[in-house]
């Protein structure tokens, strides 16, 4: 067997279905939060993050359990790469060139695309999801299952820090460790349990999950705003996530969805076009004069055609700049 066969075998279709549905989540959150902020209702806003980042971790969990890769230097240095060719590539199109922007994205710091704001906006996932790689790797490889500690540590201290007990206030690789916490949890999680998936208890967790989210919000009503509990991450926002990562555990169908599993395949460069899509609306969004629903609606399908279009662009750009550079590199190995 070759290796790109035996990278092929170790696909999970349903892994790249649902990393697919979670990146044209963050299309719709990020047309909802950004430009849409000044039209559509807050309880929209909330609804719209039940679905949201943590899905990504989780993911990533099932990954690093299919492939058993846990060295995470390469795709860390993978992702460095990509976006900073992203930070140089656009904003060469944009007429601007900043060298200050090109040594913060090399070193994690931030994505600044002159203009189109959305972009450095979403760079918080790249930095936290490289941290939580990091830990969750090193936990995997020296603790094995005991790292599962993390889990129920990690509920006592969100409990405590829900009802302002304790907080920790430590940055890791300019990480929160805050966030962090939780998003390790989420990978270790699912690199533990993905041969769990399908069993009848995941949509009774997701509902009791629902429940406890709903009681929270019945005797704290102004706790019902996910955003403020996504940052700095809070108890509210933990458990309207995992109504959606119980339901994903449930879902074991390893039927291939063709449209989903491209943008699953591909989803760091859609997660890049999403930017630039939903920075566009806001030079557009005054221009519809109608009820907030209709407007979403078109401002959303707006956003996906230019997501779409960037991200491809994007898409041969750094496959053809990356087939120079390896084809240069093996030329001076020999």
């Amino acid at each position: 067997m070759t290796k790109n066969q035996t990278i092929h075998s170790n696909r999970d279709a349903s892994v790249d279905n649902f990393r697919g549905i979670a990146t044209i989540s963050i299309i719709f959150i990020h047309t909802v939060f950004w430009s849409g902020r000044h039209y559509i209702p807050d309880y929209m806003r909330n609804i719209a993050l039940f679905f949201d980042v943590p899905i990504f971790f989780l993911l990533a969990g099932f990954s690093l359990r299919l492939s058993q890769r846990l060295n995470p230097v390469k795709q860390i240095f993978k992702l460095i790469y990509f976006f900073t060719f992203v930070v140089i590539f656009i904003n060469l199109i944009l007429g601007h060139f900043d060298f200050q922007h090109i040594l913060e994205s090399i070193t994690l710091n931030s994505a600044i695309v002159t203009r189109l704001r959305v972009i450095d906006g979403s760079y918080w996932f790249v930095p936290m999801y490289c941290s939580a790689l990091i830990a969750s790797c090193g936990l995997i490889q020296t603790i094995g299952k005991t790292s599962l500690f993390l889990i129920p540590i990690s509920i006592i201290y969100y409990v405590l820090h829900y009802n302002h007990l304790y907080s920790i206030n430590l940055h890791f690789m300019g990480s929160s460790v805050n966030g962090l916490l939780f998003y390790t949890s989420v990978m270790l999680f699912g690199y533990y349990v993905y041969e769990y998936r399908g069993k009848i208890f995941w949509p009774l967790l997701s509902i009791l999950s629902l429940c406890i989210f709903l009681t929270m919000i019945y005797y704290h009503p102004n706790d019902f705003d996910l955003q403020s509990s996504k940052f700095p991450t809070n108890l509210p926002y933990i458990i309207a996530s995992m109504v959606s990562i119980f339901l994903v555990m449930f879902c074991n169908s390893n039927k291939k969805i063709p449209l989903l599993n491209f943008v699953g395949n591909k989803a760091i460069f859609f997660y890049a076009g999403q930017g630039v899509g939903a920075s566009v609306l806001y030079f557009i969004d005054q221009d519809f004069n109608m009820i907030w629903y209709y407007k979403l609606i078109c401002l959303f399908c707006i956003n996906l055609i230019i997501t779409f279009i960037a991200s491809f662009i994007l898409m041969f750009i750094y496959t053809t700049i990356s087939k120079i550079f390896y084809k240069f590199k093996s030329k001076l190995t020999v």
